[in-house]
């Protein structure tokens, strides 16, 4: 039994073995059959077509190959830029976005700056405009004060001196009259002083007004017929010797009254003579 067995199985061994060998002779005739089509196909194109546009074929292959390795290699170096950009780049892409908006705030600031100051200068401008015609409106007003006041004065003064002509004229009839007689005088004829303007000095405060340097000399030159030699008239005609002939229980106080008058007018005219010899000399 094992031996039939045995042999059974050689058999099929045998068989089996016989099969793969021709199998394996069919696939390699296939593949030389195969191989002799594909040669004969490529002798038959290569004789049939030309050999530029053959050329031309691998050309458009190779530049097609060509162009999308290019392709490939600018989209790899452009990710690799991106990213060094993207991790340097954008560091310092932010810090001068930074520095250009410091610079355009900068810059604002500034205009900003020259307008408030234009502005200020302009109010400034106007406010010294406005101030300088105030001031010149004060000016102008305190001008027309001023004018007014001196006009007043120069009235006051035309008033004053016609006041003093006219006393003086009416004084210059009382004495003409008092001195025809003197031995008959009663009443002695005192100038019509005014009252003095200095207040430093003792008659200012004194009534009847008496006579001082200041009123005399004013009642005098407002004469209209003041000059050196009326002064020296005058002065010869005050003096207390003039009066000897007077009433005796009167003459102590003419002598005094008409005293009061000498002092100033002898003194007022030796000042006035050694002013014109100085004048001349």
């Amino acid at each position: 039994m094992c031996a039939v067995q045995s042999a059974t199985s050689n058999t099929t061994t045998g068989v089996l073995a016989a099969r793969l060998t021709t199998n394996e002779l069919d696939y390699w005739k296939l593949l030389r059959d195969i191989l002799g089509g594909v040669g004969q196909a490529i002798a038959v194109v290569w004789q049939a077509s030309r050999i530029g546009d053959f050329l031309l074929f691998i050309l458009s292959i190779f530049l097609f190959i060509f162009k999308w390795y290019i392709i490939v290699v600018v989209i790899v170096i452009s990710i690799r830029i991106i990213g060094r950009v993207g991790y340097w780049g954008l560091p310092q892409l932010w810090k001068i976005y930074r520095e250009s908006r410091r610079r355009q705030f900068e810059e604002q600031w500034r205009n900003d700056e020259i307008k408030r100051r234009a502005a200020r200068l302009a109010e400034l401008r106007a406010k010294k405009v406005v101030d300088a015609a105030t001031l010149e409106a004060a000016k102008l007003q305190q001008a027309r004060r001023e004018q007014d006041i001196k006009d007043k004065l120069q009235r006051e003064e035309v008033i004053r001196q016609t006041k003093l002509k006219a006393d003086y004229k009416r004084w210059e009839m009382e004495c003409d009259i008092a001195f025809r007689d003197k031995a008959s005088m009663t009443k002695f004829p005192f100038p019509p002083l005014p009252r003095c303007t200095d207040p430093n000095c003792s008659a200012f405060t004194k009534l009847p007004v008496p006579a001082c340097q200041h009123n005399v000399k004013q009642f005098f030159k407002g004469s209209g017929v003041f000059s050196m030699e009326f002064l020296k008239l005058e002065k010869s005609r005050w003096h207390e010797d003039r009066f000897a002939s007077c009433q005796e229980y009167l003459r102590p106080e003419f002598r005094s009254r008409a005293n009061s008058l000498f002092i100033v007018l002898h003194p007022w005219y030796e000042e006035l003579k050694e002013q014109q010899r100085s004048a001349v000399s």
